[in-house]
């Protein structure tokens, strides 16, 4: 038992619910909904980046720091229709600690920050329609240099941007025009770390920043007003939470890590209690709940508790499996638009190492209670986590038929809980079929989705397996597998499928012996094969795969298990030794004053990417050698993993030669493909006539 929080100066103790602990004990024998999943890998680690779900259900990530706390400029988009998260290009500033606001035209306002040389007042656009123009800079800046500041979109369109800023100044953005507005606004106290919370009647309440204070702006007449009342003690970096026009809470954030709850509409602010740890961050889910992380804990927060239930109950990997991979500092958490699932991406662990992975949360789950059924058995359908009170959808589709059948609504009760005895019962036409069903909440848009069968799957063990292997190498792992009882004698043959971005051949996989043999039991039956991976020479990269393995029934029996989930596999093929340095970019006209991002590639002799090791994070110094046309912006970028970008702008117009250099562990690198780029820079549109004569 963990003491997560205190009320009343007296310790409550983190224990799960009546609710949650029966959906424990059903667990047993039985198929379950997953509420944790770890999806692919970012395309760089980071930690304090922005995160912004798009109009399209994508989510844009951008800035942060690396490992080694270089500020980040490379942003990238995960996509939960591919569950996988690909590079978009690079901001034109490297920045942290800024704003990332989706505006009503579907592109994304990137505001201030900090880069390496201090606070920023420059602004970024992104068009998600139009990936291939990347990051376009404003001419119009903001009125002062911010970061740590707030920017909340108002119901018409603009945008409010706040503190961050010595002197307590704000100003609006407007889309239509893409300008700041002319004259700053003076906020009642100066904020940075603060929170802004929009309220149904266009008003935002600014509160914390290095303060105790709150204030209220009014967009009507663009004024902001001191609150009377003042938080416990002086709040920076707290996460604030609404739940409605009456109810605000605010995490954290102060010495004694607070849990305070403010109602503007009585102008009441009142301490709930005090955590034992910061949080780092709090996320509100679909159901009313409040999702907290910390690098050692995570766990829902209960608003609306009642003693003696407790209002935290934390998670392990008995109640919600997965739960480790959800333990971070410096992360974001991100509601999917779609499914309203919590995407948890980058941040760092107890350990302070920086996490490459990304996890979908799932507040809402459904069980059977058995994973196998035979004809005439009853189908049990349990679930937890929904919306208290909402109806939930449920429909089920089985794999001879392949139609939904069995829809039914079912009202969840004042927990989010729900039990449907019986959901259906298994027709004998049915043996052998696998069926999947998929709960979705009428009011809250979760959705859940579980599948067993009358044959039970395939387990295993390790469910996860990383290796490194040299190019032209091999290594081996055992995988064990379980055929669960009740099935027919049967051969199971490995299958491998290559998954995520770049998926692991096929061809690289076998197994040692190449089948297994299972006769018909009523119990469970464990064998297992040796599973070698070999790389062919001459490639680098990390791959990703999964191995399972397929029945084939002995005859006469019909009775198999389905392939299961298998086994993740993450095969690492470092690069050799990094020899040259390859250059992409346009080469088509330059306009003056226009932008071109330059992209560096450190490459060993076989042209793949040397993405880790002390030649990955080489200084590649991009110059012009050659032309009479000029651009600005030439120098040194560090690259990261492996790839360095560098922003050029058009300046005279005439030819241009560009040359990227570095040297690495080896020596200086040679010129790979690309290298050097050139290119032409040409006059603008004619917009201005001169004139000139004797006076």
């Amino acid at each position: 038992m963990r003491r997560w929080w205190e009320k009343n100066n007296k310790p409550f103790v983190a224990l799960l619910a009546a609710g949650a602990a029966l959906a424990m004990s059903t667990l047993i024998d039985a198929s379950s909904s997953t509420q944790v999943e770890q999806f692919g890998p970012l395309v760089v680690p980071r930690t304090g980046h922005a995160a912004i779900a798009l109009a399209d259900g994508r989510v844009l990530i951008t800035g942060g720091r690396d490992g080694a706390g270089t500020i980040l400029a490379i942003a990238e988009i995960f996509d939960p229709a591919t569950e996988t998260s690909t590079a978009v290009g690079a901001l034109v500033t490297a920045r942290v600690s800024h704003t990332a606001t989706l505006l009503p035209n579907g592109r994304v306002l990137i505001a201030g920050g900090i880069s390496a040389t201090g606070s920023l007042s420059t602004a970024e656009i992104f068009d998600p329609a139009n990936p291939g123009a990347a990051f376009r800079v404003l001419s119009a800046t903001m009125g002062a240099a911010r970061a740590g500041h707030t920017a909340t979109l108002l119901k018409d369109g603009t945008v409010l941007i706040a503190g961050g800023d010595v002197a307590g100044t704000a100003e609006i953005f407007d889309p239509t025009t893409e300008t700041f507005s002319s004259t700053l606004l003076t906020m009642a106290a100066p904020r940075i770390g603060h929170t802004a919370t929009l309220f149904s009647n266009d008003s935002v309440l600014l509160a914390g920043g290095n303060t105790d204070s709150m204030e209220l702006f009014t967009p009507a007449d663009q004024k902001f007003t001191l609150d009377s009342q003042v938080m416990s003690a002086v709040h920076t970096g707290q996460e604030a939470i609404s739940l409605s026009d009456t109810r605000l809470f605010f995490f954290g954030g102060d010495a004694l890590n607070t849990i305070e709850e403010f109602n503007p509409s009585a102008d009441t602010l009142t301490v709930d209690g005090t955590m034992d740890a910061p949080a780092s961050s709090t996320t509100l889910l679909a159901n009313g709940k409040i999702l907290v992380l910390r690098p050692d804990l995570a766990g829902l927060y209960e608003p609306d508790a009642v003693a003696p239930n407790p209002a935290f109950t934390a998670f392990d990997e008995t109640s919600v499996p997965g739960t480790s991979i959800l333990l971070r500092s410096g992360q974001t958490a991100t509601e999917l638009p779609g499914d309203k699932t919590i995407l948890v991406a980058g941040g760092a662990n107890a350990q302070s190492q920086l996490s490459q992975s990304t996890a979908v949360f799932n507040p809402a789950r459904i069980w059977t209670d058995k994973d196998d059924y035979v004809p005439t058995d009853p189908v049990v359908l349990s679930g937890s986590g929904w919306k208290a009170n909402e109806n939930v959808y449920l429909y089920a589709v089985d794999s001879q038929t392949e139609a939904w059948t069995y829809g039914s609504t079912v009202a969840a009760d004042a927990n989010g809980a729900f039990s449907v005895n019986p959901y259906f019962i298994v027709q004998m036409a049915q043996l052998g079929a696998k069926f999947s069903v998929t709960a979705v909440g009428a009011q809250s848009a979760m959705q859940a989705d579980v599948e067993f069968t009358d044959a039970g799957n395939f387990t295993y063990s390790p469910s996860t397996q990383s290796l490194t292997i040299a190019a032209g190498s091999n290594a081996s792992f055992n995988q064990s597998i379980t055929d669960p009882k009740n099935n027919d004698a049967l051969t199971a043959s490995p299958v491998v499928t290559g998954t995520g971005g770049n998926p692991l051949p096929a061809s690289w996989v076998s197994t040692t012996p190449s089948s297994l043999s299972f006769s018909a039991s009523s119990s469970d039956q464990t064998s297992s094969w040796a599973v070698k991976v070999a790389v062919p020479a001459n490639v680098a990269g990390i791959y990703t795969g999964n191995i399972k393995a397929s029945a084939t029934v002995v005859p006469p029996g019909t009775k198999t298990p389905g392939q299961g989930q298998g086994t993740d596999m993450t095969i690492t093929v470092p690069a050799g030794p990094a020899t040259k340095l390859a250059l992409s970019g346009s080469t088509t006209n330059l306009t003056a004053g226009s932008t071109r991002v330059l992209t560096a590639t450190i490459q060993d002799a076989n042209g793949n990417t040397v993405f880790s090791g002390p030649d990955s994070t080489l200084s590649v110094t991009f110059a012009k050698t050659s032309g009479t046309g000029t651009v600005t912006g030439l120098g040194s970028s560090m690259a990261v993993a492996g790839v360095a970008t560098l922003t050029v702008t058009g300046g005279q117009p005439g030819s241009v030669t560009i040359t990227a250099s570095a040297t690495g562990s080896g020596g200086a690198l040679a010129a790979g493909t690309g290298n050097p780029i050139a290119f032409n820079v040409v006059a603008g549109a004619a917009s201005k006539l001169a004139l000139s004569g004797a006076t």
